[in-house]
């Protein structure tokens, strides 16, 4: 995984988008430009590129998400499970979000799609935010870019996808709160359905009835035990490769769990002192477990 030297974090910042390279950490800042960092990032990540994925991997999984939920929308016996961020719909929010989406499926042992005729459990990853405000999340829309996801087909919190089901009592539903730990107000009525935490803000005391395994709060005595949720994410996936044989983590996924990591923990940068051990666990994990040679750039 020698490309992971020049590994390329993005960040929004006004009409640029800085990029930070990994290893080594004081490296300068490559092209703020957006079109001269597109032709950068393209030109060493296709240098790892061998062959195209052929097997159900996590840009054909989140790209079918809107035709395949509306299909399931007409099925009975179907429950649910909406997987989303916190209101704010930040990068590690929304990719947290569509990461566990996937991982949740492929640990079901089927082929990792929304949903599968043998299983009554539909995932239904969820953008927090509303579509529109997708283009001024820059830093995401470029990863899910890079990964080949097109951003205009995942579920937004304002569509009537999504709103259907939620505000449906007859429609059995259950809800994992990433990157934060109580409910935003606007979704109310989903309050009961709340079964699955999965964060690394100050417990907010919210749905108590959640507890176990099912409520993972990375945060204790005022800090932060890791810097990403998408940190918590890896470490599912872990646990997952345990049982697994040959196991090798899609490509995709590991790029946008690697980016988002790096992003909010600055690059793992000392000074800065927003990552932790857990979250170089996680990098280690990603770069040394990902099927970097199957990966294509898009």
């Amino acid at each position: 995984a020698s490309f992971i030297s020049k590994f390329l974090i993005i960040t929004s910042l006004g009409s640029f988008l800085p990029a930070f390279a990994l290893v080594p950490r004081s490296r300068p800042l490559l092209s703020s430009n957006t079109a001269v960092f597109r032709r950068q990032s393209h030109t060493f990540l296709s240098k790892m590129s061998t062959s195209a994925l052929s097997m159900t991997d996590f840009s054909t999984y989140h790209n079918s998400v809107t035709t395949e939920i509306s299909s399931f929308s007409k099925t009975k016996n179907v429950n649910y499970n909406i997987i989303l961020g916190n209101e704010a719909g930040d990068a590690d929010s929304i990719i947290s979000a569509l990461a566990y989406s996937y991982v949740k499926a492929s640990a079901k042992d089927i082929n990792p799609g929304i949903g599968s005729s043998c299983s009554s459990i539909v995932n239904l990853p969820l953008a927090s935010i509303p579509r529109n405000d997708l283009a001024l999340r820059r830093d995401v829309t470029l990863l899910l870019e890079m990964v080949g996801i097109d951003g205009g087909k995942l579920i937004f919190v304002d569509d009537e996808s999504f709103t259907n089901i939620a505000n449906d009592d007859g429609i059995q539903k259950s809800v994992s709160l990433m990157d934060h730990n109580k409910l935003r107000s606007d979704l109310r009525p989903l309050h009961n359905f709340v079964d699955e935490i999965l964060d690394h803000h100050k417990d907010e005391g919210s749905h108590n009835s959640v507890q176990g395994e099912n409520r993972e709060i990375a945060f204790d005595d005022q800090f932060a035990l890791v810097g990403s949720t998408c940190t918590l994410v890896v470490e599912k996936i872990m646990k997952q490769k345990q049982s697994m044989d040959n196991f090798k983590l899609d490509a995709g996924l590991g790029l946008v769990l690697l980016g988002v990591i790096l992003l909010d923990t600055m690059n793992m940068c000392p000074n800065a002192a927003k990552g932790t051990q857990r979250d170089e666990e996680a990098i280690q994990f990603i770069i040394h477990e990902s099927e970097w040679s199957t990966f294509v750039v898009n």
